[in-house]
């Protein structure tokens, strides 16, 4: 009985040992998953991107339309609001 007692606990610390070290491994390890790391294999999908981007246009003949010009500012000066405490941390009855 006392056997199989020391037997059953040294397959838990078994176990637990294997599951700890699974654990530290995916939280603490030091690859990523993101992608690659290698500037040689970046390089080509950012200039890729990079075209993609140049070749974006914007048409700003808007800010030259009568009805673009005709808007109004709706902006509006805040109130004035008094201050609160000094110290908003400090007790209230200042003990």
């Amino acid at each position: 009985m006392k056997q199989n007692k020391n037997k059953n606990a040294a397959i838990l610390l078994a176990i637990l040992v294997a599951l700890s070290s699974v654990f530290y491994k995916n939280q603490f390890s030091t690859t990523s998953a993101v992608g690659p790391t290698d500037p040689s294999e970046l390089s080509p999908k950012i200039d890729e991107s990079l075209k993609k981007i140049e070749q974006i246009g914007f048409d700003t003949g808007i800010l030259n339309d009568p009805k673009f010009s005709s808007f109004e500012s709706i902006e509006s000066a805040l109130p004035t609001v008094s201050k609160g405490r000094t110290n908003p941390f400090a007790t209230i009855l200042g003990k």
